[in-house]
């Protein structure tokens, strides 16, 4: 019940971010070539309710189109790690502070890395005659050739918002909600507590790094 009403404002939000901001726009926000482009490809990769699997296809396509490897690799970082769905999940069952740092931290994480892109690794990207592949997620991208209607721009938001996007994250948010649910009924609520440090943070990063789950589970 906690998470209802903030899972569907942001899906509902996260339709709207993919109905009326595409690859193109960000495209001319990103490639200026100077260190606020790593600055505006984190910002803009953070709202974007994207996983760490639908993100990388449409950072090829920025790459393949001539943006460089610095905003890139921003874009890259700080999609996955959060959307506008998860933050409001966030907010919902944590707690404000929470809900600010975590898309802050994608930031800075994507921020770096891109800053570090481009000091030891801005070459130019060659094109390749290669037929492009098809990315497991590759329902997620949309065509541009029609202009859609203002009436069709609102049907796609609720169709992506609570049809593909909801498909795509609700095994991994149903996984998430059992496992909490689990650990809040077999964990004692003290038992994290005498788990702190520098050496604690590096093993909680160790384990969470390889699971696979959305950032809204």
């Amino acid at each position: 019940m906690m998470i209802s009403p903030f899972l569907v404002l942001g899906l509902f939000m996260a339709g709207i971010i993919h109905v009326f901001l595409n690859v193109e726009t960000i495209k001319k926000h990103i490639n200026q070539g100077n260190i606020f482009d790593v600055i505006k490809a984190a910002c803009l990769g953070i709202p974007l309710p994207l996983c760490s699997c639908a993100v990388i296809p449409s950072a090829v396509t920025l790459r393949k189109s001539g943006v460089r490897n610095g905003p890139t690799s921003s874009f890259l970082i700080s999609t996955p790690e959060t959307g506008v769905d998860s933050i409001m999940v966030t907010y919902g069952l944590m707690d404000l502070p929470m809900t600010i740092f975590r898309p802050l931290a994608a930031f800075c994480s994507a921020f770096v890395a891109g800053l570090l892109q481009n000091i030891f690794n801005n070459f130019e990207y060659q094109e390749k005659n290669q037929t492009p592949e098809k990315g497991c997620c590759s329902k997620n991208k949309k065509s541009q050739l029609t202009p859609l209607s203002l009436q069709q721009k609102i049907v796609e938001v609720f169709r992506f918002g609570f049809f593909e996007l909801l498909e795509d994250i609700i095994n991994w948010l149903m996984v998430g909600i059992i496992i909490g649910a689990a650990i809040d009924y077999f964990v004692p609520m003290n038992m994290f507590t005498i788990y702190n440090g520098v050496w604690a943070k590096l093993l909680i990063l160790l384990v969470g790094i390889p699971m696979y789950v959305c950032a809204s589970a």
